[in-house]
């Protein structure tokens, strides 16, 4: 059982949503951290859907800049405001959302993300003559990255039972692009808040074991990355805890296969070489070579990825 640990600090607003507004269709968690110059961009991308029957919950994990001042400006009865009394982590904020939901799914959206008007509608129409067994439905995305000038398109299509394509690789991606049955995320105790990193494939190979997966096949969800944010040696060190976690949780099944074994090993040896751990690096270097006989596809790209990361790391360190 997850304790909530958290302060209710207001509904806001005063206009009414269509629908009965204690049984939404929607729940839509949005955790935020410090980042009330985003936040406002996330919401007012809610509110502009074309599907009306949610609630917005927002999670504050104890930010300490004018977050609550962000949510009480928008008048909408639909948004509930939730302030952690210390800081969890994206994780524990999400798991807050799941365990106050009041609508049959949850829609996760980052505070840095932005949804396009259609996109609660177009997972609506999917899930209500969807089957039961379907638990998570998903949309394509565009990633846009500060120094780039075209998005990133991604084709974001899972469906059926897909735990061991999922088990491979997240083919599932950004959090912002799913939701999933609130019964489901219940009962598998929402997010493992041990991951720093690897958070969303974890919860979603778990989602996988109990239900199927869909897709609206259309980009809905716009996905925003700030490089200078992005610091390699700082984010490496989670990364590194996170493939770690995510290999020993699940080693009954990755140990049962080369090609999985290799995979795994490949993600330990990367972090771990740009962190520098020697011991880590000798054991995994002999599985990173495996890959020339069971995915060369893989091998190459563990080696290039490592080199890049790498290099960029090196920059970063003289700046």
């Amino acid at each position: 059982m997850i304790r909530l640990n958290v302060t209710m600090v207001y509904g806001s607003g005063v206009r009414e949503s269509c629908g009965n507004m204690n049984n939404p269709f929607f729940t839509v968690v949005i955790p935020t951290y410090n980042r009330s110059n985003l936040l406002k961009r996330a919401i007012e991308s809610v509110l502009d859907q074309t599907f009306e029957s949610f609630e917005i919950i927002v999670i504050d994990d104890h930010s300490i800049d004018d977050t609550s001042s962000v949510v009480k400006s928008f008048s909408d009865l639909r948004i509930r405001y939730m302030k952690n009394s210390r800081t969890k982590g994206a994780c524990g904020a999400r798991n807050v959302g799941i365990f106050s939901a009041k609508a049959k799914w949850v829609a996760f959206l980052d505070d840095d993300d932005v949804w396009l008007p259609e996109k609660l509608e177009c997972q609506y129409e999917l899930t209500r003559n969807a089957e039961q067994s379907v638990g998570l439905v998903c949309t394509d995305y565009a990633i846009f990255k500060e120094k780039r000038q075209r998005p990133i398109n991604i084709k974001n299509r899972p469906s059926g039972w897909v735990r061991d394509k999922l088990l491979y690789g997240n083919r599932i991606g950004c959090l912002s692009s799913v939701c999933i049955r609130t019964e489901v995320l219940k009962a598998i105790a929402g997010f493992d808040e041990r991951f720093p990193s690897n958070q969303d494939q974890d919860l979603y190979l778990r989602v996988a074991e109990i239900s199927k997966f869909s897709n609206v096949p259309k980009t809905l969800v716009h996905i925003y990355q700030d490089n200078r944010e992005d610091r390699i040696g700082q984010n490496s060190k989670s990364k590194l805890k996170g493939y770690i976690l995510l290999r020993n949780k699940y080693w009954a099944l990755i140990n049962k296969s080369l090609r999985l074994r290799h995979r795994y090993e490949s993600r330990i040896f990367t972090y771990a070489f740009l962190q520098g751990e020697k011991t880590l690096i000798a054991k995994c270097l002999p599985w990173v070579l495996l890959g020339t006989l069971v995915d060369f596809h893989n091998f190459l790209l563990t080696i290039r990825s490592t080199i890049l990361l790498y290099i960029r790391h090196k920059a970063q360190t003289r700046i």
